[in-house]
């Protein structure tokens, strides 16, 4: 193929990885604050586990800042869910933009790493994810007596991105000798 040829089949396919994405981001905000099941609660149920194990010995309540911190908060969340959720889709596109280029002996090694690399992914973020709250425990009881811990919603999903990813990582890069 033309190099015009491979930058229209780049742009085409990026296309519709962009749209599937948003498509995924607007599901997403409906499912942003469900009572009981809702993306929001799925997100803050390691910080209600560590609040709770700590009980009454060190006070501690999110909190979101600022007037657009509430808008700030629902876009990040709804768009962290919807590159997770959409990531099947989207890494087929670049896999099906690579894969014409390689051999086949590259192509049964990328397979090999896949299916081995996905599902350590898998078994680390939910690893991460269960735990979280004991993590959380420990930062949050380091507080002296008297001390509230007032951690934005900002910084904590900071915290929790970073584990699961990090958990998850961790897992799959060591099929990597």
């Amino acid at each position: 193929m033309a190099l015009s040829d491979h930058l229209r089949e780049l742009r085409a396919r990026l296309l519709k990885s962009v749209l599937f994405l948003v498509v995924v981001f607007f599901v997403a905000l409906f499912f942003y604050d469900r009572p009981n099941d809702g993306l929001l609660g799925l997100v803050l149920g390691p910080y209600n586990d560590a609040r709770e194990m700590l009980g009454e010995s060190t006070q501690t309540q999110a909190y979101v800042a600022g007037a657009t911190g509430p808008l700030m908060l629902q876009l990040k969340l709804c768009g962290v869910a919807a590159i997770v959720i959409s990531s099947p889709f989207w890494l087929y596109q670049i896999w099906a933009f690579i894969a014409p280029g390689l051999y086949r002996r590259e192509k049964r090694w990328t397979y090999i790493f896949i299916f081995t690399a996905a599902p350590l992914f898998l078994a680390g973020a939910t690893i991460s994810y269960f735990a979280m709250s004991r993590g959380l425990t420990y930062l949050l009881g380091l507080a002296p007596t008297g001390v509230d811990v007032l951690p934005t919603i900002s910084n904590y999903l900071s915290y929790f991105e970073a584990m699961i990813i990090g958990f998850g990582l961790a897992f799959a890069l060591s099929t990597i000798e």
